[in-house]
C-alpha cells in the first residue's frame, strides 16, 4: 500500500525557471546600480552651486551602491528560500514514504 499526497496536491516548491528569473533580475539590477556607485563622478560646473551638486551626486552614487547590495542580498534570499521550500517538500514526501512503510502489509 502506498501513501502519497494526492496527484496535483499543492506544493511549496518553486519552479526553477521562476527562481532563476527572479534572482537574475535582482542580479542584473545590482550590476546596473554598481555602475554609478563605482564610476567616476562627472565634473560639474554649476557655478556657486557646484559644491551642492557634487554632494548630491556623491550621495546618489552611495545610494546606488547600497541598493546594489540590497539587490544582491535579495537574489541570494530568493535562492535560499527556494532551497528551503524544496527541502520542506522533500521532508513531507519523506514522511509520506515513512508512513507508507509503517502501514505496509
Amino acid at each position: 500500500m502506498e501513501i502519497a499526497p494526492p496527484p496535483g496536491s499543492p506544493t511549496i516548491r518553486l519552479a526553477d525557471p521562476v527562481v532563476d528569473a527572479v534572482a537574475r533580475a535582482h542580479d542584473a539590477a545590482a550590476r546596473r546600480l554598481d555602475v554609478p556607485a563605482r564610476g567616476a563622478r562627472p565634473a560639474v560646473d554649476a557655478g556657486p552651486a557646484t559644491g551642492a551638486v557634487e554632494a548630491l551626486l556623491d550621495s546618489l552614487a552611495a545610494t546606488c551602491g547600497e541598493l546594489g547590495t540590497v539587490n544582491r542580498m535579495l537574489a541570494e534570499g530568493v535562492r535560499d528560500a527556494a532551497r528551503g521550500m524544496g527541502a520542506a517538500d522533500d521532508r513531507v514526501a519523506g514522511t509520506f514514504a515513512h508512513a507508507a512503510g509503517a502501514v505496509a502489509p
